[in-house]
Protein backbone atom coordinates (compact mmCIF):
# COMPACT_ATOMS: atom_id res chain seq x y z
CA UNK A 1 0.00 0.00 0.00
CA UNK A 2 2.51 2.44 0.60
CA UNK A 3 4.57 1.48 -2.65
CA UNK A 4 1.48 2.35 -4.37
CA UNK A 5 1.37 5.72 -2.45
CA UNK A 6 4.95 6.91 -3.29
CA UNK A 7 4.30 5.61 -7.11
CA UNK A 8 1.16 7.58 -7.39
CA UNK A 9 3.20 10.64 -5.51
CA UNK A 10 5.92 10.22 -7.92
CA UNK A 11 3.84 9.84 -10.48
CA UNK A 12 1.64 12.79 -9.82
CA UNK A 13 5.11 14.64 -9.20
CA UNK A 14 6.59 13.53 -12.43
CA UNK A 15 3.33 14.89 -14.21
CA UNK A 16 3.02 17.97 -12.61
CA UNK A 17 6.89 18.52 -12.85
CA UNK A 18 6.70 18.07 -16.80
CA UNK A 19 3.70 20.21 -17.28
CA UNK A 20 5.66 23.12 -15.44
CA UNK A 21 8.49 22.38 -17.80
CA UNK A 22 6.11 22.54 -20.56
CA UNK A 23 4.41 25.35 -19.50
CA UNK A 24 7.94 26.57 -18.47
CA UNK A 25 9.56 26.37 -22.06
CA UNK A 26 6.13 27.70 -23.82
CA UNK A 27 6.86 30.74 -21.87
CA UNK A 28 10.24 30.95 -22.87
CA UNK A 29 9.43 30.19 -26.58
CA UNK A 30 6.17 32.34 -26.32
CA UNK A 31 8.90 35.39 -24.94
CA UNK A 32 11.52 34.54 -27.42
CA UNK A 33 8.82 35.09 -30.08
CA UNK A 34 7.80 38.12 -28.66
CA UNK A 35 11.17 39.83 -27.91
CA UNK A 36 11.97 38.97 -31.87
CA UNK A 37 9.09 40.45 -32.80
CA UNK A 38 9.43 43.45 -30.89
CA UNK A 39 13.31 43.70 -31.82
CA UNK A 40 11.97 43.28 -35.30
CA UNK A 41 9.43 45.98 -35.10
CA UNK A 42 11.88 48.31 -33.48
CA UNK A 43 14.30 47.38 -36.38
CA UNK A 44 11.81 48.64 -38.93
CA UNK A 45 10.88 51.55 -37.00
CA UNK A 46 14.44 52.88 -36.33
CA UNK A 47 14.89 52.18 -40.38
CA UNK A 48 11.96 54.10 -41.27
CA UNK A 49 13.20 56.69 -39.17
CA UNK A 50 16.25 56.70 -40.53
CA UNK A 51 15.18 57.21 -43.66
CA UNK A 52 13.15 59.76 -42.90
CA UNK A 53 16.04 61.48 -41.50
CA UNK A 54 17.67 60.93 -44.56
CA UNK A 55 14.91 62.27 -46.68
CA UNK A 56 14.54 65.28 -45.23
CA UNK A 57 18.32 66.02 -44.71
CA UNK A 58 18.12 65.50 -48.53
CA UNK A 59 15.85 68.17 -48.46
CA UNK A 60 17.58 70.51 -46.30
CA UNK A 61 20.49 69.94 -48.62
CA UNK A 62 18.60 70.72 -51.68
CA UNK A 63 16.56 73.60 -50.31
CA UNK A 64 20.41 74.85 -48.83
CA UNK A 65 21.61 74.56 -52.78
CA UNK A 66 18.25 76.46 -54.12
CA UNK A 67 18.99 79.67 -51.78
CA UNK A 68 22.18 79.11 -52.71
CA UNK A 69 21.57 79.61 -56.07
CA UNK A 70 18.76 81.41 -56.19
CA UNK A 71 21.43 84.41 -54.47
CA UNK A 72 23.70 84.10 -56.78
CA UNK A 73 21.06 84.75 -59.11
CA UNK A 74 19.63 87.69 -57.62
CA UNK A 75 23.33 88.92 -57.21
CA UNK A 76 24.30 88.35 -60.84
CA UNK A 77 20.54 90.16 -61.60
CA UNK A 78 20.97 93.45 -58.91
CA UNK A 79 24.71 94.21 -60.96
CA UNK A 80 23.57 93.35 -64.26
CA UNK A 81 20.72 96.64 -62.91
CA UNK A 82 23.33 98.49 -61.69
CA UNK A 83 25.31 98.18 -64.52
CA UNK A 84 22.14 99.01 -66.57
CA UNK A 85 21.58 102.28 -63.92
CA UNK A 86 24.85 103.27 -64.63
CA UNK A 87 24.71 102.91 -68.65
CA UNK A 88 21.60 105.15 -68.49
CA UNK A 89 22.92 107.58 -65.90
CA UNK A 90 26.24 108.13 -67.90
CA UNK A 91 24.79 108.24 -71.14
CA UNK A 92 22.43 111.11 -70.59
CA UNK A 93 24.98 112.78 -67.66
CA UNK A 94 27.12 114.28 -70.64
CA UNK A 95 25.54 114.10 -74.47
CA UNK A 96 21.66 114.85 -73.01
CA UNK A 97 23.02 117.68 -70.42
CA UNK A 98 24.74 119.67 -73.22
CA UNK A 99 21.72 119.82 -75.33
CA UNK A 100 19.35 120.76 -72.81
CA UNK A 101 21.33 123.49 -71.74
CA UNK A 102 22.37 125.12 -75.53
CA UNK A 103 20.01 128.08 -75.49
CA UNK A 104 20.32 127.47 -79.94
CA UNK A 105 19.53 124.00 -79.18
CA UNK A 106 16.04 124.69 -77.16
CA UNK A 107 15.48 127.45 -79.19
CA UNK A 108 14.91 124.86 -82.88
CA UNK A 109 13.21 122.83 -80.42
CA UNK A 110 10.70 124.68 -79.47
CA UNK A 111 10.31 125.62 -83.20
CA UNK A 112 10.00 122.68 -84.15
CA UNK A 113 7.08 121.91 -81.65
CA UNK A 114 5.16 124.69 -83.21
CA UNK A 115 5.47 123.60 -86.71
CA UNK A 116 4.02 120.47 -85.72
CA UNK A 117 1.35 121.38 -83.27
CA UNK A 118 -2.20 121.27 -84.40
CA UNK A 119 -4.18 123.46 -82.49
CA UNK A 120 -7.81 122.45 -84.15
CA UNK A 121 -6.99 118.98 -82.09
CA UNK A 122 -8.02 119.93 -79.12
CA UNK A 123 -8.50 116.68 -77.59
CA UNK A 124 -4.85 115.51 -77.77
CA UNK A 125 -2.91 116.56 -74.18
CA UNK A 126 0.65 115.54 -75.55
CA UNK A 127 2.92 117.56 -77.49
CA UNK A 128 4.88 115.47 -79.70
CA UNK A 129 8.20 117.46 -80.69
CA UNK A 130 10.16 116.22 -83.47
CA UNK A 131 13.51 117.12 -83.81
CA UNK A 132 15.21 118.66 -86.08
CA UNK A 133 17.56 116.02 -88.00
CA UNK A 134 21.12 117.28 -87.57
CA UNK A 135 20.31 117.64 -83.60
CA UNK A 136 18.26 113.71 -83.63
CA UNK A 137 22.10 112.59 -84.96
CA UNK A 138 24.07 115.21 -82.61
CA UNK A 139 21.84 113.70 -79.37
CA UNK A 140 21.90 109.84 -81.10
CA UNK A 141 25.82 110.19 -81.57
CA UNK A 142 26.27 110.96 -77.69
CA UNK A 143 24.18 108.09 -76.24
CA UNK A 144 26.14 105.66 -78.01
CA UNK A 145 29.63 106.97 -77.37
CA UNK A 146 28.71 107.25 -73.85
CA UNK A 147 27.42 103.73 -74.05
CA UNK A 148 30.38 102.52 -75.66
CA UNK A 149 32.97 103.90 -73.00
CA UNK A 150 31.39 102.09 -70.50
CA UNK A 151 31.20 98.85 -71.32
CA UNK A 152 35.07 99.32 -71.95
CA UNK A 153 35.35 100.58 -68.46
CA UNK A 154 33.31 97.99 -67.28
CA UNK A 155 35.35 94.71 -68.70
CA UNK A 156 32.12 93.25 -70.05
CA UNK A 157 33.02 90.56 -72.74
CA UNK A 158 31.08 92.21 -75.66
CA UNK A 159 31.71 88.57 -78.18
CA UNK A 160 29.46 86.81 -75.14
CA UNK A 161 25.98 86.79 -76.02
CA UNK A 162 23.05 87.90 -73.83
CA UNK A 163 19.74 86.07 -74.15
CA UNK A 164 16.43 88.44 -74.25
CA UNK A 165 13.70 86.20 -73.72
CA UNK A 166 9.92 86.58 -75.27
CA UNK A 167 6.68 84.79 -75.53
CA UNK A 168 4.92 83.97 -79.29
CA UNK A 169 3.79 87.61 -79.37
CA UNK A 170 4.01 89.36 -82.73
CA UNK A 171 4.10 93.03 -81.00
CA UNK A 172 7.17 91.82 -78.66
CA UNK A 173 9.09 89.54 -80.84
CA UNK A 174 9.04 92.95 -83.12
CA UNK A 175 9.73 95.22 -80.11
CA UNK A 176 12.86 92.45 -79.32
CA UNK A 177 14.27 92.97 -82.62
CA UNK A 178 14.22 96.47 -82.41
CA UNK A 179 16.36 95.84 -79.28
CA UNK A 180 18.61 93.61 -80.66
CA UNK A 181 19.57 95.93 -83.29
CA UNK A 182 19.77 99.08 -81.40
CA UNK A 183 21.72 97.56 -78.79
CA UNK A 184 24.06 96.04 -81.37
CA UNK A 185 25.15 99.43 -82.43
CA UNK A 186 27.24 99.38 -79.38
CA UNK A 187 28.85 96.20 -79.56
CA UNK A 188 26.36 93.66 -77.76
CA UNK A 189 25.26 90.31 -79.52
CA UNK A 190 21.41 89.85 -78.43
CA UNK A 191 19.92 86.56 -79.16
CA UNK A 192 16.03 86.50 -79.53
CA UNK A 193 14.64 83.46 -77.64
CA UNK A 194 10.76 82.85 -78.22
CA UNK A 195 8.54 80.23 -76.34
CA UNK A 196 5.36 78.90 -76.49
CA UNK A 197 3.42 80.79 -73.70
CA UNK A 198 3.09 78.33 -71.21
CA UNK A 199 6.69 77.31 -71.36
CA UNK A 200 7.97 81.12 -71.45
CA UNK A 201 6.54 81.81 -68.06
CA UNK A 202 7.71 78.35 -66.28
CA UNK A 203 11.20 79.34 -67.56
CA UNK A 204 10.77 82.98 -65.64
CA UNK A 205 9.96 81.25 -62.57
CA UNK A 206 13.56 79.68 -63.06
CA UNK A 207 15.38 82.71 -62.84
CA UNK A 208 17.85 81.71 -65.50
CA UNK A 209 17.02 84.34 -67.85
CA UNK A 210 19.30 87.98 -68.94
CA UNK A 211 16.73 90.12 -69.35
CA UNK A 212 13.35 89.55 -70.60
CA UNK A 213 10.50 91.35 -72.04
CA UNK A 214 7.15 91.31 -70.47
CA UNK A 215 3.81 92.89 -69.88
CA UNK A 216 1.96 94.06 -67.01
CA UNK A 217 -1.58 94.88 -66.78
CA UNK A 218 -3.59 95.67 -63.50
CA UNK A 219 -7.57 95.49 -62.56
CA UNK A 220 -9.56 98.51 -63.63
CA UNK A 221 -10.07 100.28 -60.57
CA UNK A 222 -7.10 102.68 -59.66
CA UNK A 223 -5.47 101.37 -56.87
CA UNK A 224 -1.36 102.07 -57.22
CA UNK A 225 -0.82 98.93 -55.45
CA UNK A 226 -1.46 96.49 -58.06
CA UNK A 227 1.12 97.96 -60.49
CA UNK A 228 3.55 98.25 -57.96
CA UNK A 229 3.56 95.86 -55.13
CA UNK A 230 3.23 92.57 -57.49
CA UNK A 231 6.16 92.99 -59.82
CA UNK A 232 8.61 94.52 -57.62
CA UNK A 233 8.37 93.19 -53.69
CA UNK A 234 10.63 90.17 -53.02
CA UNK A 235 7.23 88.74 -51.51
CA UNK A 236 6.43 88.27 -55.11
CA UNK A 237 9.30 86.34 -56.25
CA UNK A 238 9.07 84.12 -58.89
CA UNK A 239 5.27 84.86 -59.95
CA UNK A 240 5.07 87.99 -60.30
CA UNK A 241 8.45 89.43 -59.41
CA UNK A 242 10.33 87.83 -62.41
CA UNK A 243 12.98 90.19 -62.23
CA UNK A 244 13.88 88.32 -58.73
CA UNK A 245 14.40 91.74 -57.39
CA UNK A 246 15.61 92.20 -54.08
CA UNK A 247 15.97 95.59 -52.55
CA UNK A 248 15.20 96.31 -48.42
CA UNK A 249 14.56 99.68 -49.16
CA UNK A 250 11.97 99.36 -52.04
CA UNK A 251 10.48 96.30 -49.99
CA UNK A 252 9.64 97.95 -46.89
CA UNK A 253 7.85 101.26 -48.81
CA UNK A 254 5.25 99.04 -50.82
CA UNK A 255 4.82 97.27 -47.85
CA UNK A 256 4.17 100.32 -45.90
CA UNK A 257 1.47 101.99 -48.63
CA UNK A 258 -0.33 99.08 -48.44
CA UNK A 259 -1.51 99.68 -44.63
CA UNK A 260 -1.93 103.63 -45.18
CA UNK A 261 -5.23 104.97 -45.89
CA UNK A 262 -5.57 106.65 -49.07
CA UNK A 263 -5.29 110.31 -48.55
CA UNK A 264 -2.28 112.98 -48.94
CA UNK A 265 0.61 110.49 -46.96
CA UNK A 266 0.16 107.64 -48.84
CA UNK A 267 -0.12 109.64 -52.24
CA UNK A 268 3.13 110.88 -51.53
CA UNK A 269 4.71 107.61 -50.15
CA UNK A 270 3.48 106.09 -53.93
CA UNK A 271 5.26 109.17 -55.74
CA UNK A 272 8.24 108.54 -53.45
CA UNK A 273 8.24 105.43 -54.64
CA UNK A 274 7.92 105.58 -58.26
CA UNK A 275 11.01 108.07 -58.14
CA UNK A 276 13.19 105.35 -56.33
CA UNK A 277 12.16 102.64 -59.41
CA UNK A 278 13.22 105.05 -61.62
CA UNK A 279 16.38 106.35 -60.32
CA UNK A 280 18.00 102.39 -59.48
CA UNK A 281 16.00 101.75 -63.21
CA UNK A 282 15.13 97.95 -61.92
CA UNK A 283 13.29 97.57 -65.24
CA UNK A 284 12.72 99.81 -68.27
CA UNK A 285 8.73 100.43 -69.34
CA UNK A 286 8.99 100.47 -72.82
CA UNK A 287 5.37 101.39 -74.12
CA UNK A 288 1.87 101.50 -72.93
CA UNK A 289 -0.76 100.57 -74.92
CA UNK A 290 -3.11 102.35 -76.75
CA UNK A 291 -6.87 100.92 -76.29
CA UNK A 292 -9.28 101.49 -79.52
CA UNK A 293 -12.90 100.46 -78.78
CA UNK A 294 -16.06 101.53 -80.60
CA UNK A 295 -18.99 102.81 -78.27
CA UNK A 296 -22.93 102.90 -80.32
CA UNK A 297 -24.25 105.80 -79.63
CA UNK A 298 -27.14 104.67 -77.55
CA UNK A 299 -24.29 103.58 -75.24
CA UNK A 300 -24.26 105.78 -71.79
CA UNK A 301 -21.87 106.36 -68.92
CA UNK A 302 -19.14 103.83 -69.90
CA UNK A 303 -16.05 105.29 -68.82
CA UNK A 304 -12.64 102.99 -70.05
CA UNK A 305 -10.07 102.16 -67.77
CA UNK A 306 -6.13 102.42 -68.94
CA UNK A 307 -6.08 98.96 -68.30
CA UNK A 308 -8.59 97.52 -70.28
CA UNK A 309 -10.56 95.77 -66.97
CA UNK A 310 -13.55 97.87 -68.04
CA UNK A 311 -16.62 98.23 -65.10
CA UNK A 312 -20.06 98.07 -66.70
CA UNK A 313 -22.33 98.49 -63.81
CA UNK A 314 -22.82 102.15 -64.89
CA UNK A 315 -23.51 101.75 -68.12
CA UNK A 316 -26.65 102.64 -69.65
CA UNK A 317 -29.09 102.19 -72.81
CA UNK A 318 -31.13 104.95 -74.47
Amino acid sequence: MENKLQQLTQKLYDEGLEKGRAEADKLVADAKAEARKIVAEARAEAEEIVKKAEAKAEDVSKNTMTEISLAGKQAVGRIKSEIASLIIAKATARGVKEAVVDPAFIKEMLVAVAKNWNGSDSGKVELQALLPEGERKKLDAAFEESAKELLAASGYDTSKPLHLWTSENTARVNTCTVIQQMLAEIGLDIKIDVYEAGTYFDLLESGDQDFFINGWGAVGFPEPDNNIYGPYHSAQIPVNNSMFLRDDKLDEMLTKQRAMEDGPEREALVKDIQKYMRENCFCICLVNTEQVMGIRSNVKNFKPTPAASHFYHMVTFE
